[in-house]
């Protein structure tokens, strides 16, 4: 029987003095109050590119600190929803079809905490995931990669000189980083590593074009994911309008052997950052390869265990997804709050902005707000994936038009004990013209963050009404 989704079982409800809802919506983890009806998203698939990032969401009562989680642990198919009563939100659980079908057993848990609100909720997440295996450190990562070690105090860098801007860095006491740029050359990358840097690049195994099987390359009668309709998906759009088709997992399982070793050996990277490919699952109707979300899953863990383990590459990639965190070692965009996207503002095609109107008022009161964000990933995974801003939402993003909105993040990176993101081109503080900016968040955030960065973050809490007190303790800090 081909159906399109059934809702149950019926949302639990509690007597809460002061509910609060906490949850994880594409890149910020935040918390909103019960009565807050006018909150504008209500429906949320998990894993999906703009859905939750974990399968859970909570519930707790600021009053007396206790808590409910509505878990979904066949998280592959299913939304969480908000439903309204009484003036009061509740998450409910609506399962959504697998390939058109009801095809598997799904089970939902409630999990409920006596106290510490929003952080014993995280932290019966994190326990859930020892318990099931899903669950590994960087600790533990680099028992295997050593170089894993070398994201302790780290920056991510774009758009820099490569290794002239190595070596003057290292002049004034930076001493580690990800330096990002596939343009350098041979011995410079090798320069590069002997100063203690990581060389990554931006690499996309997704969007594809018409071509030979490789980077970017594909026959897409063969490769391309199908829709329901038989229909080969169209994936990234280019500014000019130029149509990238999104290349099926499992195909992009066979294309990475067949030219990253090559291209390693002309650009020897140490780290590689992967677009598109951790941020959301998809269904495959393709005739020649048919499969549900939790196989495109198992596909691209596959190619990333090629890149990360077989290759030996420190592995980082867009946006942090619960299903990536056994097998990526840093994340971009867990730190980037909620509705990012929106409006002016335009991340994706990487148009700095021009003024203030460029993030949205969505954004500004529920993704960067202060009074309403909080570390709901760092609390579950900090020791397990660095992670840090959005490229198009950087620590040195609004710099231009707002100032004091990078110290605002440089705050949160070390509240969260996180990694900040810079540019060192036209985009953010830049290198070469407010160089004194630019060292000013790596002294005061990457020294911090060496000291926390594989420790996990044990509590955060708000030490005031207005919000404007935080307060976070790690473990072995």
């Amino acid at each position: 029987v081909k159906i399109d989704q059934l809702s149950f079982p019926q949302p639990i409800k509690t007597n809460y003095e002061k509910g609060f809802i906490v949850f994880n919506y594409r890149s910020g983890g935040i918390q909103i109050a019960q009565n807050e009806t006018n909150y504008p998203t209500k429906r949320m698939m998990v894993y999906d590119n703009i859905g939750l990032d974990m399968p859970w969401v909570g519930v707790y009562d600021a009053a007396k600190g206790d808590g409910m989680m509505v878990l979904a642990e066949t998280p592959y198919d299913v939304e969480i929803d908000f439903s309204e009563e009484k003036g009061l939100m509740w998450p409910n659980v609506a399962w959504a079809s697998s390939l058109q079908q009801f095809s598997y057993t799904r089970k939902v848990s409630y999990v409920f905490t006596s106290s510490g609100r929003y952080t014993s909720l995280a932290k019966a997440y994190r326990n859930y995931l020892k318990q099931t295996g899903d669950f590994k450190t960087l600790v533990q990562k680099a028992e295997t990669k050593p170089r894993v070690n070398w994201l302790k105090g780290a920056t991510i860098i774009w758009g820099s000189k490569g290794l002239k801007f190595a070596k003057e860095a290292r002049a004034v006491g930076i001493n580690q980083g990800i330096i990002m740029g596939n343009k350098f050359s041979y011995n410079d990358v090798k320069t590069m590593t002997n100063l203690g840097f990581l060389n990554s690049s931006y690499e996309n195994l997704e969007g594809t074009r018409e071509g030979p099987i490789g980077h970017m390359k594909d026959t897409m009668a063969i490769a391309a994911y199908h829709n329901s309709q038989g229909k080969p998906i169209i994936g990234w759009v280019t500014k000019e309008g130029l149509e990238y088709y999104s290349r099926s997992s499992v195909r992009s399982l066979l294309a990475a052997p067949t030219y990253l070793p090559n291209y390693l050996k002309v650009t020897p990277l140490t780290s590689l950052f992967l677009d598109v490919t951790p941020a959301f699952l998809m269904e495959d109707f393709h005739p020649l390869h048919t499969f549900n979300r939790e196989a495109d899953r198992g596909y691209k863990n596959k190619t990333k265990a090629y890149i990360g383990n077989d290759l030996g590459l420190v592995l980082g990639g867009e946006h942090g997804k619960a299903w990536n965190a056994n097998v990526l070692e840093y994340s971009e965009g867990p730190m980037t709050g909620s509705y990012f996207w929106e409006d002016g503002n335009k991340p994706g095609y990487l148009e700095p902005p021009k003024d203030t109107t460029y993030m949205s008022a969505n954004f500004k009161n529920y993704g960067f707000n202060y009074k309403n964000r909080i570390p709901l990933w760092q609390l579950v995974f900090n020791d397990c994936v660095s992670s840090t801003w959005y490229w198009g939402d950087s620590s040195d993003w609004f710099y231009t038009v707002t100032p004091t909105i990078s110290d605002l993040k440089d705050n949160f990176n070390i509240l969260y004990g996180t990694m900040p993101l810079v540019w060192a081109d036209k985009k953010g503080y830049g290198w070469d013209r407010n160089r004194s900016r630019f060292i000013e968040t790596i002294r005061n955030v990457s020294n911090f963050q060496a000291r926390v960065s594989f420790s996990e973050l044990l509590t955060h809490e708000f030490l005031n009404a207005a919000h404007t007190l935080q307060h976070s303790t790690f473990a072995g800090a």
